[in-house]
C-alpha cells in the first residue's frame, strides 16, 4: 500500500491570474469552505475543525495540483488508542485560576507573546503548549467513553457531506481523511469542554487560534460555554488567510493598519481590539555608518527570488562600498551561495533566542521583500528599503510601497537615487528616512510595542474577567 495520499485543488478557471490563484480569491475560497462546512452540524463548527486539512492543499498563494502528504494512522487504530487511554478526568475546579493561556510552540517568538502574560498572572493562569503528537486530544487524558463514541458517530455521519461540499468547491480530499481529521479534532474539542468546565476559566487567550488544533478546540469550547476568548496577532498580516476566519471571539491586533485589513477581509470591527506587538521593541535611531546593509530573508517559496536579488545587489556599482548581512530565519540553513562573496555575510539565529535586536545593532539599514522583520527594524531604529516582488495587492511589500514612505528598490532608477543619497550624506539620509518611517510604524502599524503592549493585553484580560463576574 502506498504511504502517501494525494490532495488536489481544482477551482474554476476564473480565479486564476497568471497560473495562480489571486490572494483575494484564495482568502474567499478557504473562508467560504469553512463557513459552509460549519453549517453541516447544528452544534459544532465542523469547518473550523477541518481548517488545517483544507489549508494543506495550498502552498502560499500558489495552487498545489498534487499536494502529497504522509498517510495518517488508520481511523480504527486511532479509535482503539482512544478507548485504551480513556481515564477519569482529574482536573479539579479552582477558584484562583481565571485564565487559560495557550502557546503554539517553544520558539522565542511565541514565548515572547504568551510568557509575559503568564508571568503577570502567575498562579491565576494555566499555561498549555501545543504538542505535535499525533493524538493531541487523547494525550490530555480527559475523555470519557461517551465522547469517544460520539466523536466517531459525528465524524462518520458528517464526513460524506463534507467531502461532497468540498468537492463541489474544488477541494478533492479523500473522505477517509476528512473522517480521520474530524474524529481526532472532535475528541480534542470534547476534551477542551471538560477541562474548561472543571477549571472554571473566565477567559482564554491564545497566540494563534488557527495555527494548531489545540487552540482551535479550546476557542470552540469557550464559545459553547460562554467563556470569552481572544487571539493575539502572531505575525504580520498581509494575506489574511492565516488569520481569517477568526475562531476566537476577538482578534487583538497590532494597530490600525492590520485592523483595516481584517475589516476588508470580513471581520466585524467590533471583534477587533488594538493592543500592540509585545515582541517588537522601541529604540531610537543611532548613527553608526557601519557600511553594512541587512537583508531579512522571507524564505519559503521566495528563497530563490531573494537569492537572485541579493546577488544582483552585490553587482550594483552604487552599493560597492557596502557589505550585505543576511538575516536568515531560525528554521533556515546556511546555503553555499550565501558565502560566495567576501562582501556577503550571514547572521544565524537559534530557535529559542532573540537575535533580532543584536542584528539591528550591526546594520545601517534593512532590505526586505515580504518579511515581517521590516516593521520591527524600524521600531528598533533601523530604516527600511523594500524590494517589491509581489503583484498581489495584500502582500506586505505592496502595502508598504503604496504608503510612499519605503523606497522600492526593485526600480533601478529608485535604487540609484536612494543609494546616491546614502553615499553623499549617509547619516543625514538614514536619519531622515527613519524619522518618516518611524512615525508611520509607531502610530499606524503598531499602537504599542514591548512592555506597553503587554500592559494593554493584561488590562484587556482583567477587564474581561471583571465583566464575567
Amino acid at each position: 500500500m502506498s504511504d502517501s495520499i494525494e490532495y488536489r485543488f481544482t477551482p474554476n478557471q476564473n480565479v486564476y491570474q497568471n497560473g495562480v490563484v489571486t490572494a483575494q480569491e484564495l482568502d474567499k475560497i478557504t473562508a467560504k469552505a469553512e463557513f459552509v462546512l460549519n453549517d453541516l452540524h447544528s452544534d459544532i463548527q465542523i469547518g473550523f475543525l477541518l481548517k488545517e486539512l483544507i489549508g494543506q492543499v495550498f502552498s502560499e498563494n500558489e495552487v498545489s495540483s498534487d499536494k502529497v502528504l504522509k498517510r495518517r494512522p488508520s481511523l480504527l487504530r486511532l479509535f482503539l488508542v482512544a478507548l485504551f487511554q480513556v481515564v477519569k478526568a482529574k482536573n479539579k475546579a479552582s477558584e484562583d485560576v481565571k485564565l487559560l493561556l495557550i502557546r503554539n510552540s517553544n520558539k522565542y517568538h511565541f514565548k515572547s507573546l504568551i510568557n509575559p502574560i503568564h508571568d503577570r498572572f502567575q498562579a491565576k493562569s494555566d499555561l498549555m503548549v501545543h504538542s505535535d503528537k499525533s493524538f493531541n486530544g487523547i494525550t490530555q487524558k480527559r475523555l470519557y467513553y461517551r465522547e469517544v463514541f460520539k466523536s466517531l458517530y459525528i465524524s462518520w455521519r458528517v464526513s460524506k457531506s463534507a467531502n461532497e461540499t468540498l468537492r463541489s468547491m474544488g477541494f478533492l480530499i479523500p473522505e477517509s481523511e476528512i473522517r480521520f481529521e474530524l474524529f481526532k479534532n472532535l475528541m480534542g474539542y470534547y476534551s477542551a469542554l471538560d477541562l474548561c468546565e472543571r477549571r472554571g476559566y473566565k477567559m482564554i487567550l491564545v497566540d494563534t487560534d488557527r495555527g494548531n488544533s489545540l487552540a482551535t478546540s479550546f476557542c470552540l469550547a469557550a464559545s459553547k460555554l460562554g467563556i470569552k476568548s481572544a487571539t493575539l496577532q502572531h505575525g504580520a498580516i498581509d494575506m489574511v488567510i492565516g488569520y481569517y476566519p477568526v475562531i476566537a471571539d476577538e482578534m487583538w491586533c497590532w494597530g490600525d493598519f492590520q485592523k483595516r485589513l481584517l475589516v476588508v477581509a470580513g471581520l466585524e470591527e467590533s471583534r477587533i481590539q488594538n493592543i500592540g506587538n509585545p515582541v517588537a521593541q522601541r529604540k531610537p535611531f543611532k548613527e553608526k555608518m557601519s557600511m553594512i546593509i541587512g537583508f531579512g530573508l522571507s524564505g519559503g517559496h521566495v528563497i530563490d527570488i531573494e537569492k537572485n536579488i541579493i546577488l544582483w545587489l552585490l553587482e550594483q556599482e552604487s552599493l560597492k562600498d557596502f557589505e550585505i548581512l543576511i538575516k536568515i530565519r531560525p528554521s533556515q540553513a546556511v546555503q553555499p551561495w550565501m558565502l560566495s562573496n567576501p562582501r556577503l555575510g550571514v547572521y544565524e539565529t537559534e530557535q529559542r533566542t532573540d537575535a533580532n535586536s543584536e542584528f539591528f545593532k550591526q546594520v545601517d539599514l534593512l532590505i526586505v521583500t515580504i518579511s515581517s522583520i521590516g516593521p520591527e527594524a524600524v521600531a528598533s531604529g533601523v530604516p527600511l528599503w523594500v524590494y517589491k516582488i509581489s503583484s498581489i495587492d495584500l502582500k506586505l511589500d505592496e502595502l508598504f510601497v503604496r504608503t510612499g514612505l519605503f523606497p522600492n528598490i526593485s526600480d533601478p532608477l529608485e535604487l540609484e537615487r536612494e543609494s546616491t543619497s546614502l553615499k553623499s550624506d549617509g547619516s543625514k539620509y538614514l536619519k531622515e528616512l527613519w524619522s518618516t518611517q518611524s512615525n508611520f510604524i509607531m502610530n499606524d502599524y503598531y499602537c504599542a510595542v514591548g512592555n506597553m503592549a503587554v500592559e494593554n493585553i493584561c488590562e484587556g484580560i482583567q477587564q474581561e474577567i471583571r465583566d464575567s463576574n
